[in-house]
């Protein structure tokens, strides 16, 4: 588990963990803070108790925790200074105790992240900053009294603590790759009395310029224009006034983030592990960024879809995903059934008829194989919580999808004379073979059921189903299929009163039990309430989650620390508690 760090309008993403490990840059090494006080280390992974909370419901952290009577408060986030994007660092050290103390707070260089080792092979100290590997790691914005360096030979930083005549040393060097470092500071502090340490890193692991361009402005000073950007930047969104005010403030945190997982011309599903683009995530990503009104930045983003897709009309994630044509179709035509735009439209007819043709002759390949194959998606690898290669139902739902709304876009062009013939025709026959191969799959059944593929039985997998419902809304809420398919889920597949998907994932899926919130709400089943309420208990303290849930532990088990999809459909799940559109109806509360 993990939390996002970063600019509202900058690409790069820092991740802080639960214990306020800062990872600055993606797989690289970690900063923490640790105290030492009476002969004794006090490092946060370590502790009984560390606080984490995200301070005005944007991407700014803070991190406490106790030393006897010292309180250590830990700010973090994001500015830019002449264009480098930079972490700030703050801490904060108090004496609530009744008499004076000193305490020694270390700033400590760790040759790893939350995923695993990162290898430092050399750390030096010059000038108020430490390089790491070459490049310039942190800047000390107040001198240390004590710097010490270390490596895999004479053991970690922190056994040199203990020592308080231990020289200064301003270089480690190591082979095995476990170079530590920490600049120490000892202060005295009076009842009441608090000092403040500040650190500036370089969100760019390659960066070499000269230390002069950190010491411009003060940290309250960027704190404040961060603060502000940020608000000012939110009052374009969404907001809701609920008595459930964690569930609000879960909310508003969430929009935030979608911005922050925006990258300008790209959306990511996550700052660390996926901060990669793939249409299926996007999908979801987009959708939510665009309802909760940010209809420019989703624009940016759809702009780019044409030099995405391949000459023959693929649009492209990685091999053998055959549901990503549907998917960028599909968020073309619901930006647009949002927005009213139609210049858009304009700019992407050609590469939405294109991507509708690739699905065409993809659904041409199957069509001399019997039933249950034929006619539908030849098989692939689709969503990887399904399992390995098959013929997935998922990637005809969002191929007929993606169909469809080729089709009205078209017909929002008349001007434009379009052809929908082999549209039309290819949407009758698509609908057909599905319905005849999930007749055929149904055939082995206990009772009507909806199965992930052809020849699977009925398991977690047929989760993905519901995508049917949402967002797809293609089968009817009552389809005795459906609601059988969720009664199963319901009875074999329940941890915790929540799903528990045990096919790759082996967690409570987090986007998952989101898709089974949306069929409760259609079908006005107070369920949904109890799965959001599992949602919203569940988060971080800084309101995040990871892709996937160990149902004892309670931490990620896959995917990324911070899922922008679980974020998304978080959002999607609450805005449609208050309100959603069902073709020309609103429908409220």
């Amino acid at each position: 588990n993990w939390t996002s760090v970063g600019n509202l309008r900058k690409e790069k993403e820092a991740i802080i963990d639960p214990r306020g490990l800062l990872t600055a840059n993606i797989d690289s090494w970690s900063i923490d803070i640790f105290a030492f006080h009476q002969g004794k280390l006090y490092a946060p992974s370590q502790l009984r108790q560390v606080k984490q909370r995200v301070l005005h419901s944007i991407p700014m952290i803070e991190t406490s925790f106790e030393v006897e009577n010292f309180v250590l408060l830990i700010t973090t986030f994001a500015n830019v200074i002449r264009g480098q994007e930079i972490l700030f660092h703050q801490v904060r050290v108090t004496n609530h105790g009744h008499q004076g103390d000193d305490i020694a707070v270390y700033l400590s260089i760790r040759p790893y992240n939350p995923e695993g080792i990162s290898l430092v092979h050399r750390i030096n100290y010059r000038e108020e900053a430490f390089y790491v590997n070459g490049s310039l790691g942190v800047v000390l914005m107040q001198k240390p009294q004590q710097v010490l360096c270390s490596n895999l030979k004479d053991g970690d930083v922190t056994l040199q603590f203990s020592r308080k005549d231990a020289p200064s040393q301003y270089e480690s060097v190591c082979n095995a790759g476990l170079c530590t470092a920490s600049a120490g500071y000892t202060v005295y502090l009076n009842p009441g009395e608090d000092q403040t340490f500040e650190f500036r890193i370089p969100m760019d692991a390659k960066m070499t310029i000269a230390r002069i361009i950190f010491s411009e402005g003060t940290f309250e000073g960027y704190e404040q224009n961060v603060v502000s950007d940020w608000k000012r930047k939110l009052q374009e969104s969404i907001s809701i006034s609920i008595p459930d005010k964690k569930l609000e403030k879960a909310f508003k945190t969430n929009i935030a983030y979608m911005l922050l997982f925006f990258d300008g011309n790209s959306i990511a599903p996550g700052p660390f592990n996926y901060h990669h683009f793939w249409f299926r995530d996007a999908a979801y990503l987009l959708q939510a960024l665009c309802k909760s009104g940010f209809a420019a930045e989703t624009r940016q983003v759809l702009l780019t879809y044409p030099s995405r897709q391949k000459l023959n009309g693929f649009f492209y994630s990685q091999q053998t995903e055959w549901d990503s044509n549907g998917q960028a179709i599909w968020i073309i035509a619901e930006y647009y059934r949002m927005t009213g735009d139609k210049d858009l439209v304009r700019k992407l007819i050609a590469s939405v008829q294109l991507g509708a043709r690739w699905i065409i002759k993809k659904l041409k390949s199957t069509a001399s194989l019997e039933v249950p194959y034929k006619g539908i998606m030849p098989i692939g690898l689709s969503a990887e919580h399904f399992g390995g290669n098959d013929h997935y139902y998922w990637d005809d739902y969002w191929s007929l999808q993606g169909l469809l709304d080729a089709r009205f876009l078209m017909d929002e062009l008349p001007e434009e004379h379009l052809v929908t013939k082999d549209m039309d025709h290819a949407i009758a026959t698509l609908r057909v073979d599905i319905e005849a191969s999930m007749a055929w799959a149904n055939t082995k059944l206990d009772k009507p059921s909806l199965p992930i593929a052809p020849t699977r039985y009925v398991d977690s997998a047929a989760i993905g189903n519901l995508v049917t419902v949402y967002p797809l809304n293609l089968l009817s809420i009552e389809d005795e299929r459906l609601t059988n398919t969720v009664e199963f889920l319901r009875e074999n597949c329940f941890v915790n009163n929540v799903f528990f998907h045990d096919i790759n994932h082996s967690g409570h899926g987090t986007y998952l039990n989101m898709h089974l919130v949306q069929y409760y709400l259609q079908k006005r089943d107070p369920r949904a309430l109890d799965i959001l309420q599992w949602m919203t208990n569940i988060a971080t303290h800084t309101f995040t989650w990871p892709e996937s849930i160990h149902p004892f532990t309670f931490g990620g088990v896959v995917g990324d620390g911070h899922h922008g999809w679980a974020a998304a459909d978080f959002i999607m799940a609450v805005r449609h508690l208050l309100f959603y559109e069902q073709e020309d109806i609103l429908v409220l509360t």
